[in-house]
């Protein structure tokens, strides 16, 4: 069974059952897990982790057709405020703060267990994220950085391994497949792609419409894991309304997609369960 889960600004969790041609059953809605924005989701065989600015991380069973949800993370009485973004690897629970910092939890622990927290950037953290095949973590922020870190020498106040810059805020980020490539969106308004092979990481920027402004959900992009090189999808402010494919190469803009009727988008990964590129959620006019 192919489940896409959805979060939104009031904490609400809806599930949408791709394979069920009923309009009427094919979606499910959970309003009672969170009290505050959502800011990120993970599959984890059929149990869905949900977490945001009620600081807290919760995981949800849908397992043999029970519900059974319980509280795995809970940062209120730590080092560090509202929980802007999160991400899972393994049993490792990372979470991107407002007051620049970064934690790490382990899910194995009492949710309320006391948590690691580094004092990674200036300003809030907007993301984070794991890269893959190497012990590295790395986080955007408002104050225009994107840091690569070491897991095994993180401290209180770490240095990182790289910094990459945008001239304003990184709200999103992704690596590449094989983490060889990452790519931030800014409200600069470009998407960097950052050669990470090189000991200082060199950029291609691109040009593209980021600008959601106060009252929509800052993109964040994806990287396509079943293209043969890499290429992001991203949403788009431009007029009209477009779902872009871009990649660093000339030229830039490989596709964009766009009915007429597109608002808003905003495009997830972390909420596949099972083998999907990406999933797209949308407001039309």
């Amino acid at each position: 069974k192919l489940l896409i889960a959805a979060g939104d600004k009031s904490g609400r969790v809806g599930l949408w059952d791709v394979d069920d041609a009923d309009g009427e059953t094919c979606c499910a809605q959970f309003s009672d897990l969170h009290a505050r924005p959502l800011t990120a989701l993970a599959w984890r065989g059929a149990q869905l982790y949900s977490g945001g600015y009620d600081s807290f991380v919760r995981r949800t069973d849908f397992s043999e057709g029970s519900l059974r949800s319980s509280v795995v993370a809970d940062y209120d009485n730590d080092d560090c405020d509202d929980l802007t973004h999160w991400c899972l690897r393994d049993d490792v629970l990372w979470g991107a703060h407002k007051c620049g910092g970064l934690s790490r939890h382990d899910v194995r622990e009492p949710a309320g267990s006391k948590k690691f927290v580094a004092d990674a950037h200036g300003k809030k953290v907007a993301h984070v994220a794991v890269r893959p095949g190497r012990a590295e973590v790395a986080t955007s922020s408002n104050d225009g950085e994107l840091k690569l870190w070491d897991v095994r020498k993180l401290g209180k106040k770490p240095t990182p391994l790289a910094a990459m810059g945008h001239d304003k805020s990184i709200h999103g980020f992704d690596f590449a497949p094989d983490g060889m490539t990452a790519c931030s969106v800014s409200y600069d308004n470009t998407v960097a792609f950052w050669d990470l092979s090189k000991k200082v990481p060199t950029a291609v920027k691109v040009r593209h419409d980021n600008h959601t402004g106060r009252y929509l959900t800052p993109f964040k992009p994806v990287f396509d894991v079943h293209a043969p090189s890499p290429v992001l999808v991203v949403g788009s402010m431009a007029k009209p309304r477009a779902i872009d494919v871009v990649q660093a190469a000339a030229p830039h803009y490989l596709i964009k997609l766009n009915d007429g009727m597109l608002s808003l988008i905003h495009i997830s990964e972390p909420t596949r369960r099972y083998a999907i590129s990406y999933a797209v959620f949308c407001l039309k006019k």
